[in-house]
């Protein structure tokens, strides 16, 4: 009964492990989704001004779609605060483009401020709202950390304003060594 009971558990373990191996390896198909031509990278124009805004870097698809990411940056006080990437079509992109006041940038200063946005947020003990694939969407984007310098804070000091959905997104991004 020992045996068969111990048999049971290492097959579990097998099967959890290959499980596991999976969820880690990206098919062919998803990666090449994020290593495919970026055709646009833009920043809110008044992102130190405002404290707050969108950064925006923009895959082209096979078959015509285009993979966005969109990074909102909190310059003043929490680095990156929100991230997501969707699929849309080159209408729906310069629909959201013609909304908000963006310049252009190269694709390395957009990774090298949402790196820099990420790193201010963890000095302030707050870890960013990132998922896998914000993470995927500038992995690959070479750019020399120290060739842009931001300064970030309100007057060198952090100072931070309450949005209507932050006592959510706040716990969620405080570290987990600040959590009583």
């Amino acid at each position: 009964m020992a045996l068969s009971t111990k048999r049971q558990q290492e097959k579990k373990a097998r099967k959890q492990q290959k499980r596991k191996q999976r969820s880690n390896t990206l098919n062919p198909t998803q990666v090449s989704r994020y290593l495919s031509p970026i055709v646009e990278s833009v920043v809110y124009r008044d992102i130190w001004e405002r404290g707050i805004g969108t950064v925006l870097i923009a895959r082209r698809l096979p078959g015509g779609h285009l993979l966005m990411a969109n990074y909102l940056v909190d310059t003043w006080c929490l680095g990156v605060k929100d991230a997501f990437v969707r699929e849309v079509t080159r209408g729906m992109l310069d629909d959201f483009l013609s909304q908000q006041p963006l310049e252009t940038h190269s694709p390395e200063y957009c990774k090298a401020l949402i790196m820099s946005a990420i790193e201010y947020g963890k000095a302030n003990g707050l870890r960013p709202n990132l998922d896998k694939k914000s993470k995927q969407m500038i992995a690959s984007i070479k750019y020399a950390p120290n060739k842009y310098s931001f300064e970030f804070g309100k007057e060198g000091k952090p100072l931070y304003i309450n949005g209507p959905y932050d006592e959510e997104l706040l716990s969620h991004m405080l570290e987990k060594e600040m959590i009583t």
